[in-house]
């Protein structure tokens, strides 16, 4: 039994040497950089041979199907050959991706990019550089600076704006509402959400947005503790543009019932139409009332930006 037990720890500590080795090997560094090569050279070649046979966008697979490949995936048992790894992946993932570059790909807001975004993206994933604070990035943090201002700048936002990076549209509508909420409950209440918590009438806040609006506004609500029901649907026009009518006749009820207008998001760019609000008039609408204004402009920003360069 004793050798027995002495055997399995010598093998326990084979397996563990075995996989700290293999790490060691792997870690991107001036010793390893010739594999480094190696394997950008092959996923280059691999990219390169999926793109010259690839003639739609997507194979067609249902989910149930794909779903059977993966069934027996151990991930316990890592591919230390790259090789390996590569047919894998090009079994399990380049086979059925979508791919957007496709100029038959009609179906949803993704685009294709251009080469010069992956050559950044595998300097900036290579040195793995945490941009929030200059002790761990250096000249990255004042490249994110510079990028932000340069965006500012074309906005037109005044020499008192500021931003920051989000992963998209989802998380700055979040960023948002977070914002506007802490901001209303200090005005009307006094109350400091990060130290205090949400103040007892929270539930007066309400958001005004259009019924066309992106689904993310409700999805913040609920996160912020304020729920599905303070979101207030306004109607649109004909081209799928908030009715400013709409939108009085609502902050108008809102305030007799005795709740807050807490936040009117307009949309510059819908999902599903690319309808843009009537800002300009919502602005106003916003400052009369005291309302939070947040424009959702995943598509009108860049719009915005390009219109720029005219």
């Amino acid at each position: 039994m004793v050798q027995l037990n002495v055997l399995l720890a010598d093998a326990q500590q084979q397996a563990s040497n075995h996989e700290a080795n293999s790490m060691l090997n792997s870690m991107f560094n001036k010793e390893n950089l010739d594999k480094f090569k190696i394997g950008v050279d092959q996923v280059v070649q691999l990219l390169a041979q999926t793109l010259d046979v690839q003639q739609k966008p997507f194979s067609g697979i249902f989910p149930h199907e794909l779903a059977k490949q993966f069934a027996d995936i151990d991930l316990n048992q890592p591919l230390f050959d790259i090789q390996e790894a590569l047919t894998e992946v090009t079994q399990l993932y380049l086979k059925d991706a979508v791919y957007f570059n496709n100029p038959r790909y009609l179906a949803h807001l993704n685009c294709p990019i251009v080469y010069q975004s992956i050559l950044a993206e595998l300097m900036a994933t290579a040195i793995n550089t945490a941009v929030e604070t200059w002790d761990q990035s250096g000249g990255a943090t004042f490249i994110k600076q510079s990028i932000v201002d340069w965006t500012l700048s074309k906005l037109a936002l005044g020499k008192q704006a500021d931003g920051v990076f989000t992963s998209g549209g989802t998380q700055s509508n979040l960023m948002a509402m977070l914002l506007a909420r802490d901001f209303q409950c200090q005005q009307h209440t006094g109350h400091i959400n990060k130290q205090q918590g949400l103040p007892q009438d929270f539930k007066r806040l309400k958001i005004f947005t259009s019924q066309v609006s992106h689904f993310s506004i409700q999805k913040a609500a609920a996160i912020l503790g304020l729920g599905y029901d303070s979101v207030v649907s306004v109607p649109c026009d004909e081209y799928f543009r908030m009715d400013v009518n709409a939108l009085n006749q609502a902050i108008e009820q809102c305030q007799q019932q005795g709740d807050i207008v807490m936040a009117i998001v307009a949309t510059a760019g819908t999902t599903d139409f690319g309808s843009i609000d009537p800002l300009a008039q919502i602005a106003a609408i916003a400052k009369q009332s005291g309302a939070w204004f947040h424009v959702d402009a995943a598509y009108g920003g860049g719009l915005l930006i390009n219109l720029s360069f005219g």
